[in-house]
């Protein structure tokens, strides 16, 4: 009985040691607009208004294929002078936006479009960035573009690439969140984002009935393999990738399973 009292009196204690976190009212912020976004310019960086912009190492810069997509340039922003936040943009991070897009077809509505640079989307995924999805074909050769973006309220990007070459240097690049990769032969690979956002997440599905070689970008490390190295995905195994640093990938399992 003692030792229940004394539990019980503990419980209580804790609770309201919980309950006292705050002693007087708070006001906290709150983004009623949730459409744009003030973000900052990475260093070097020039964007022009109507941009496609991408993120890297936590700053905002001109779409470069394989970046994670931030959105449209709202307006322009020229930091080539500035360092590593020294200016900030707003960028529209959800929307819908009309896009040149050669050989665009209302065949292609509700299908995924990717982005090779800051003025250019294609239907092609390997290698490219995921932007969003393709909703209208309001012309010839032009598209509506449906904003899918790192801050947008949504599921993953999904993309089934297929493994290719045999070294770092010419594996297919990973660019979306969860990557269902087929082709594998224990030779073929893939290479995860440059410079990811510290807490990025990459999720690797081998479809193969082979070896799969998963490598970071050049100067990366996953796990405590060697930089540069490729860590080995037996057949039909997955994993997580989760970046700890602009360098570092960590795997979840640590043996992909």
């Amino acid at each position: 009985m003692q030792i229940l009292l004394l539990l019980v009196g503990l419980a209580s204690l804790f609770g309201a040691m919980r309950l006292s976190a705050l002693s007087a009212n708070r006001q906290l912020d709150r983004y009623v607009d949730a459409e744009t976004r003030l973000l900052p310019v990475k260093s070097g960086a020039h964007i022009y208004q109507g941009a496609l912009v991408g993120i890297t190492a936590g700053y905002i810069r001109p779409l470069t294929a394989g970046d994670a997509f931030a959105g449209v340039a709202y307006e322009e922003c020229d930091n080539t002078s500035g360092s590593d936040g020294t200016l900030s943009v707003k960028v529209w991070v959800q929307g819908d936006f009309e896009h040149a897009l050669t050989s665009s077809s209302a065949a292609n509505n509700g299908a995924p479009v990717y982005a090779s640079a800051d003025d250019t989307v294609t239907l092609t995924g390997p290698g490219n960035t995921p932007v969003g999805f393709q909703v209208a074909k309001p012309a010839t050769n032009m598209i509506v573009l449906r904003l899918r973006t790192i801050f947008s309220f949504a599921g993953p990007n999904v993309a089934a690439p297929a493994a290719a070459g045999s070294s770092q240097a010419d594996g297919v690049a990973l660019v979306s969140e969860v990557n269902f990769v087929s082709g594998a032969d224990a030779t073929k690979g893939a290479i995860l984002p440059p410079t990811p956002v510290v807490g990025r997440r990459v999720r690797v599905i081998n479809t193969a009935a082979a070896v799969l070689k998963v490598y970071p970008a050049t100067g990366g490390t996953i796990n405590a393999l060697s930089a540069n190295a490729a860590i080995s995905m037996a057949a039909n195994t997955s994993a997580d990738f989760e970046a700890s640093s602009t360098t570092q990938w960590y795997t979840t399992p640590r043996v992909p399973s």
